[in-house]
């Protein structure tokens, strides 16, 4: 009885192993089919792109710093989300440590 339902769910895990990895590489071609700085110019054309893509990666940057600090600063004025954090934090550090002490 056991046996049938272990084969069932091996099955699934299987196949889902099999899903996921077909996704990702229909992803990946797909995301590697457009590059992100393609121009038909050369030269000026080429670095006002560069230029602009990185403008806009150092702002994105900025607002994603500047949200990070909002979201600490909101968690840390709240004792219970304070105390959730420090103790998700806590376990990662300890885990990390016992995995290092498992592979030795």
């Amino acid at each position: 009885m056991f046996t049938a339902f272990k084969n069932r769910v091996k099955r699934m895990v299987s196949d889902c192993k099999a899903a996921c990895s077909l996704m990702f590489g229909l992803g990946f071609s797909a995301v590697m089919a457009f590059p992100a700085l393609a121009s038909g110019g050369g030269g000026e054309a080429e670095a006002a792109d560069i230029s602009s893509f990185l403008d806009t990666s150092s702002t994105l940057f900025a607002w994603i710093l500047d949200e990070m600090g909002n979201l600490i600063s909101f968690v840390m004025a709240n004792p219970f989300l304070a105390v959730g954090l420090s103790l998700f934090i806590v376990g990662a550090v300890i885990a990390f440590f016992v995995r290092i002490k498992m592979s030795v």
